[in-house]
């Protein structure tokens, strides 16, 4: 199994073309398969409250163009009509889940467990997917489990550009996958996809083939995207794949699609770099960008490009000698420890440990749960300060700083009963 093309960074708005397909050595869907795999991907994406705006369901695969939606808490109620559809075949589930949401108050922790175990799929592509996939192996293939549990692959993620003409285009490229099948088929005239749907009918689907053209009416919305489809190319099976449909921000990137869209440096005179590590510099405090920050990907790179030819000693004096003043450090560093960095200049640990006084001073001690609140990325700080202590690489300014809160290095006591 290869690894999958995740390339969507998870908790912001975006549009995504997906795509999956079966086991090349088991048998290809049945018309009845293909079409229950249809109707459960309207209802697992109408509970996630992700828009599909083009599908196409084959005897291989499926592919469909998604819009997900910015994260957001949803109240019992909400919460209940969500799993109202997805349960819609089972309302035993339907009830077990009202028991557990009127036994369980929100406070408690297997009311927050209960409720965060929806909240974590709801919004969210990943899980979605996951969940269309597990229910259509489990539940629409109880006859053949053993030859439908697994998919070939994990499903693969394009992000598009959230722009009309970009959205239509991808349209096309989703409704043209019939074109491409072992028996090619008019996508016009294919039941199992948007473009077939509308024309045989639905005018639900025939209303958002027109907003996605732009077409005042379904008769030119029809016209125009038949010429998209038309001019769609058989996609070529290479590594060298696009990283996106269109020109999608680097914020919705994830890490990875971000390094994999600039391993190559951009050539700039030494000039502009130096320049831009100015800024950083200015702004963060310290000269020491992160690959893991798709904004200064690469400025990290050709700083990592200039240690190397500091080591085998081809860099030029003069940018040397402007590194050097700049704050730019030479030798190796341990892992976890930024040089010249302080609390006070590094904004998002000096933004954490603000929210960790004010926990202090709503609860009266520091053992923040892994499952506190929405805020993630404040609870992994927390955890991450005890974990960066016991490995020696906490800055001493900072193990100052929370040793002067009151916070609590070890969460459990060393000393054991008789057992």
């Amino acid at each position: 199994m290869g690894r999958p093309n995740r390339l969507i960074r998870p908790g912001v708005e975006t549009v995504a073309l997906c795509s999956n397909r079966i086991a090349r050595n088991l048998p290809e869907l049945t018309t009845d398969e293909m079409e229950q795999l249809r109707m459960l991907m309207r209802r697992v994406f109408a509970y996630a409250e992700i828009d599909m705006l083009a599908y196409a369901v084959t005897p291989t695969g499926y592919q469909a163009l998604l819009r997900t939606p910015k994260p957001r808490r949803l109240s019992d109620e909400e919460l209940l009509e969500r799993a109202a559809i997805l349960y819609e075949p089972s309302p035993k589930q339907l009830q077990t889940l009202k028991r557990g949401l009127a036994r369980h108050p929100v406070k408690s922790p297997e009311g927050r467990r209960l409720r965060l175990s929806h909240q974590r799929i709801i919004h969210h592509l990943s899980p979605t997917i996951s969940i269309l996939q597990t229910r259509f192996s489990k539940v629409c293939m109880a006859d053949r489990p053993h030859l439908y549990k697994h998919w070939a692959d994990r499903f693969k993620s394009l992000p598009v550009e959230d722009r009309r003409e970009v959205i239509a285009k991808a349209a096309a490229m989703v409704d043209a996958t019939p074109r491409w099948m072992e028996a090619p088929c008019d996508p016009e005239h294919y039941q199992f996809c948007t473009f077939g749907e509308a024309v045989a009918g639905n005018r639900d689907l025939r209303r958002q083939l027109a907003a996605t053209t732009g077409s005042g009416n379904w008769t030119a919305a029809r016209k125009a995207h038949r010429v998209a489809v038309a001019a769609v190319e058989r996609p070529k099976r290479s590594r060298n794949m696009p990283q996106a449909v269109g020109n999608v921000p680097v914020a919705k990137l994830s890490v990875a699609a971000a390094r994999r869209g600039t391993r190559r440096i951009e050539p700039r005179p030494p000039a502009e770099w130096i320049s831009l590590l100015r800024s950083y510099k200015k702004r963060h405090g310290h000269c020491d960008p992160s690959v893991t920050d798709p904004e200064f990907l690469p400025l990290a790179r050709w700083l990592f490009k200039m240690r190397h030819r500091k080591a085998i000693g081809t860099i030029a004096p003069d940018l040397e000698r402007k590194l050097t003043s700049l704050g730019v450090t030479w030798g190796k560093r341990k892992r976890g420890a930024r040089p010249g960095a302080s609390p006070l200049q590094d904004r998002r640990w000096k933004a954490h440990y603000q929210k960790l006084l004010e926990f202090k001073a709503e609860h009266s001690h520091t053992k923040v749960p892994k499952s506190y609140g929405d805020d993630k990325a404040f609870t992994s700080w927390v955890w991450r300060q005890r974990s960066a202590k016991r490995r020696g690489q906490l800055e001493p300014q900072r193990k100052k700083l929370l040793d002067a809160v009151g916070f609590q290095w070890e969460l459990r006591s060393k000393k054991r009963g008789p057992r």
